[in-house]
């Protein structure tokens, strides 16, 4: 089975926002898919839950046991060498989809919206 990765279009905007500043976001952003996607390919479902609760994702919503989980993630950035880059997406095990939600730099933001990403839940 193969992972599916929507963009929500408020997900896009900020994505192009953040790429006049970050020319190489766009690539970021695909590394940090394929590595969702081969973390999905593991076989057993008990091997895939912890990657969601770790040292670069913490889980905002849900429980490791349920569909839906909205998570945060730290992201690399080639352009700024860290990872200050935060990715909130919503994983949905049922659909074997990520959905993401919002992008941004926590430089220039301290937290994720709230009510951007309780939309998903």
């Amino acid at each position: 089975m193969k992972m599916n990765f929507k963009q929500g279009r408020r997900f896009i905007r900020d994505l192009k926002k953040l790429g006049k500043k970050y020319p190489t976001i766009s690539q970021d952003l695909e590394v940090f898919k394929k590595t969702h996607t081969r973390i999905w390919e593991l076989e057993n479902k008990n091997d895939i839950l912890p990657f969601f609760q770790g040292r670069k994702n913490s889980i905002l919503y849900g429980a490791l046991k349920e569909d839906v989980n909205i998570v945060k993630a730290r992201m690399s950035s080639t352009d700024m060498n860290d990872i200050s880059l935060r990715v909130i997406y919503a994983v949905n095990f049922q659909r074997i989809e990520i959905t993401l939600i919002e992008i941004y730099n926590k430089h220039q933001k301290d937290n994720e919206d709230k009510q951007r990403w309780k939309e998903h839940r």
